[in-house]
């Protein structure tokens, strides 16, 4: 029914069409048709691989040796800037941080004495100053074992638990943490399709 509706229409129409087609209208619509053609405002479609790179990435480094007794954090799970990874062990360093702050006590106690009893004060306040200066070397030191992401992100490393039980050395690395919310595409396309790809150009 719907083709012998259109062939009725057609034959109802054609020749009505045929009039209104008349020479100068067929070489104008041909002409509009042509340029419409040719108008560089069709978009040209290249389909080719492509990879997405996080803008911001951190690399997290051990930044003193020590033995690896707690991993805080999994591959794929977001993280803050600051939220503790991995924690390390150094029982040397742990022990001089302990022994400085016993003197750390002791040399407090020693200008205390030396006030009340109008002692040699001078002395003893230095010998507190240079402990303290030592205690407080030693304690930064310390806080170096607990390994924080320097950025928000994600982990991207896998196997994180694998480190637990692992000894490093200073400046080995640990993990990786990208920031996700903005992603640069590496596109590749053929050599061919280059030509019409200019800088600043929308793509």
């Amino acid at each position: 029914m719907l083709v012998r509706f259109m062939r009725i229409v057609y034959l109802d129409k054609k020749e009505r069409v045929k009039a209104w087609l008349s020479g100068p209208r067929l070489a104008v619509l041909s002409s509009v048709a042509l340029l419409l053609i040719l108008l560089p405002v069709w978009p040209e479609f290249v389909a080719a691989r492509f990879v997405l790179e996080p803008v911001h990435q951190a690399g997290i480094h051990a930044a003193a040796a020590g033995r690896v007794t707690r991993v805080l954090a999994r591959e794929g799970q977001s993280v803050a800037a600051g939220q503790p990874l991995v924690e390390l062990g150094n029982l040397q360093l742990e022990s001089a941080a302990a022994s400085a702050d016993a003197d750390l006590q002791v040399a407090s106690n020693q200008v205390n004495l030396a006030l009340l009893r109008y002692g040699d004060f001078g002395p003893a306040e230095y010998e507190r100053q240079e402990t303290a200066e030592r205690n407080r070397g030693l304690a930064d030191q310390v806080a170096l074992l607990r390994i924080s992401s320097p950025i928000s992100g994600v982990i991207v490393t896998p196997r994180l638990d694998d480190l637990l039980g692992t000894y490093l050395e200073s400046g080995a690395q640990i993990a990786e943490v990208a920031d996700l919310s903005s992603m640069t595409a590496r596109i590749y396309i053929p050599e061919f399709g280059m030509r019409d790809v200019h800088l600043g150009s929308e793509v």
